[in-house]
């Protein structure tokens, strides 16, 4: 979606959806790998920011208008290419991650066997884990999940909530529709929705939601998010 937006946005076209770019001049279009933009296009994109921007543009020389306009494309197509071969799961390096996403959301926790969650979910972060929570704490996520199974097969107004939620749903509504309930197995799920997120700002521990929370970190006070 977002590369899908950014090259809407500048026009950035890949040569197996467009190839209309042999039909031009090479003079008025940009090429890089697979990629490729026309510089009216980038022309358009640098007025779009404005009268100021503009100006300033309108006021170089030839020359460095050709190589402003040489810069942003090969920028933006960089940009765009690296965001095409992101992959969504990284492990605490950054690197990609040989397991995926853990499931953390109810509509998938209620479906999940308590074996199955044990197994595959609590069992593999349970020694990290154990470095910051307490044996009863882990027991309580246990726990949590074994009565969240149980209650959506006998309450009928927690499984019509439940079974409303789909892949649009935010993880803090999710949580919050159940009045307080499972709160163990949601600061689990928080802590793993954090382990899992794309992004080298946010060291990969569970630590940052329990008690070794560094100084320096400005993050949520509360082991839930």
């Amino acid at each position: 979606m977002l590369v899908s937006n950014i090259c809407i946005s500048i026009s950035i076209c890949h040569d197996n959806m467009d190839t209309s770019y042999s039909e031009l001049d090479q003079n008025v279009y940009i090429k890089v790998d697979e990629w490729w933009m026309t510089i009216a296009s980038i022309k358009g994109h640098i007025e779009d920011q404005g009268s100021w921007v503009r100006d300033v543009f309108n006021a170089l020389s030839t020359k460095d208008q050709d190589v402003v306009i040489h810069n942003i494309a090969v920028f933006s197509i960089t940009l765009v290419n690296e965001f095409h071969h992101v992959q969504v799961e990284h492990d605490s390096n950054n690197e990609a991650a040989m397991m995926e996403a853990p499931l953390i959301m109810l509509a998938q926790l209620a479906h999940l066997s308590p074996r199955d969650f044990i197994c595959n979910i609590l069992d593999p972060h349970c020694t990290h884990l154990s470095r910051f929570w307490s044996f009863n704490e882990i027991k309580d996520v246990e726990r949590d999940h074994m009565k969240l199974v149980k209650d959506y097969k006998v309450e009928i107004e927690l499984k019509h909530n439940i079974d409303a939620q789909d892949h649009t749903t935010m993880f803090n509504y999710a949580w919050d529709s159940m009045r307080g309930r499972y709160q163990a197995l949601r600061c689990f799920s928080s802590c793993l929705v954090m382990s899992f997120m794309n992004t080298t700002l946010i060291k990969l521990d569970f630590s940052i939601l329990k008690w070794e929370k560094n100084s320096n970190w400005k993050f949520v006070d509360q082991p839930c998010v």
